[in-house]
Parts: structure tokens; C-alpha cells; sequence
């Protein structure tokens, strides 16, 4: 998906270097009748150009002797608690 304004506020936002690409897998999830797609932002494959139109993917470091994030870890990592920063009260 490619979304220039948005794209440079991210670019902005997580000090990314703006000479290189960045993936990363979204997941979708539904809330209220809507459907968003989440994203791990510290997730990503970083894409660097060599020239000649080649480019080379870079990892995260702590990815580098595994097959990705382990399931149980993966799923935990996308789950929304919907009462974060709000306060409740209960009365007497």
C-alpha cells in the first residue's frame, strides 16, 4: 500500500531514513463494526538500494537466528486493550 503523506508523517514520526524502504506485516482486526489493519512498527524489513535498481533486505538483529517472531509471541504482541488509558471508577 503506498500513501506518500502519511507515509512521510510515519517516516517522521519513527526517524526512518527516507533512502530506504520499509515493510512489515499488517493484521487485520475488527472494532465497532470497523475493520483496521495494525501494525508492529518496531517489526520490519529494511531494504536497502545497492544500484543498478538491486536492493538487499536487512532484518532486525534479534530475527537473524530464527524463523521470525514465535507464534505465541507474535499473536500476543497484536492484542488491544480497549480500557488503556482510561480510568474507571466505581462507586459505594
Amino acid at each position: 500500500m503506498i500513501c506518500r503523506i502519511f507515509a512521510a508523517k510515519l517516516f517522521d514520526l519513527m526517524q526512518w531514513d527516507k533512502r530506504y524502504r520499509y515493510k512489515m506485516l499488517g493484521k487485520p482486526a475488527t472494532c465497532d463494526g470497523e475493520v483496521l489493519f495494525l501494525f508492529k512498527l518496531t517489526d520490519f524489513e529494511l531494504f536497502v538500494t545497492t544500484g543498478a535498481k538491486k536492493s538487499r533486505a536487512y532484518l532486525p538483529e534479534d530475527w537473524r537466528d530464527c524463523f521470525g517472531t514465535p507464534v505465541e509471541k507474535h499473536e500476543e504482541s497484536y492484542k488491544i486493550d480497549l480500557a488503556d488509558g482510561y480510568i474507571s471508577t466505581s462507586q459505594s
